[in-house]
This record gives C-alpha cells, structure tokens and sequence, in this order.
C-alpha cells in the first residue's frame, strides 16, 4: 500500500511539474499589420503577419507568416536589400523584452485626403534596432505586426 501510494504521489507531481513547465514555457503571438495599396487600387495590399515567440517577457523569435499581402513590390529599387537583410532585421528582436518592443514607434501617413501616404510607415524610433537603409516602409510593417502581436501580452 506504500508503495502505491509512493507511486501516485510521485506520478502527481511529475504530471503537475510537466504542465507547470508548459504553463512557463515560450508561447506563440500572431499579429499583422497591412493597408491598402496606396499606388494602385488594383494591386495587392501591403502588408506583413507574422509569428512572435515569447518566452517569460524576452522575444525568442518572429518569423514571417504566409499571408495575401504584399510585403515588397517587385518593381522597388531597394527589393534586393531589403531581402538580403531581412533574416537579420528579424533576429535582432530577439532578446528583447516586450516593453522594449512595445516602446518602438512608427508613424504612418493618417490624411485620407493623401492615398498615397493612408497607413504608409514613414518613420520609425527604435532605440537598439537597426532598421534596414531604404526599406523604412518594410520595417516599419514588420514593426507593427510584431506590436500587434504583442498588444495583449503583458
């Protein structure tokens, strides 16, 4: 009988250290954030979703999601930049806690007399994060679907 009852408590406790570990764990965020395309009413939107991981109140990861958005036109000078840094741009998130992330800001164009700046990032403050030369409207997305993300989080 002691040796069930050995047996029962340790099998609790292991069940309970296993979903407290769950519990504790990094936990998964998604967010975007898109516009309509200020150029051409018969384009693609912009726009960019992603997938933050968060563990504790530290970022671990954003990853880009598939979505129907334009994230970069093809006709855009600066495409191949962008691309070729994009990999790093999202890795420097990480490690960052949620109230720096949340601390960035990025201001869009907000007269909807001006189509062509509606929604557009134009510029970006983010103390610690190096933004992409000539790709602010790119970053500033991926900034604000990350904010998104973590609008709930606390």
């Amino acid at each position: 009988m002691k040796k069930l009852f050995k047996a029962l408590v340790v099998a609790t406790l292991a069940a309970i250290s296993c979903i407290a570990l769950v519990a504790c764990g990094a936990k998964e965020y998604e967010g975007s954030y898109n516009y309509a395309n200020p150029y051409s009413a018969e384009a693609p939107d912009y726009g960019v979703k992603v997938v933050v991981t968060v563990n504790g109140d530290k970022i671990e990861k954003v990853a880009i999601a598939e979505s129907d958005w334009t994230q970069c036109s093809d006709t855009w000078e600066d495409k191949a930049t962008y691309l070729d840094n994009e990999a790093a741009f999202l890795k420097a998130f990480e490690g960052k806690t949620v109230a720096e992330v949340k601390a960035y800001t990025v201001t869009v164009g907000e007269d909807a007399e001006n189509t062509y700046t509606l929604g557009v990032p134009l510029t970006i403050s983010a103390e610690g994060l190096d933004v992409i030369e000539g790709a602010t409207q790119s970053c500033g997305r991926l900034i604000l679907a990350v904010q998104n993300a973590l609008k709930d989080v606390k």
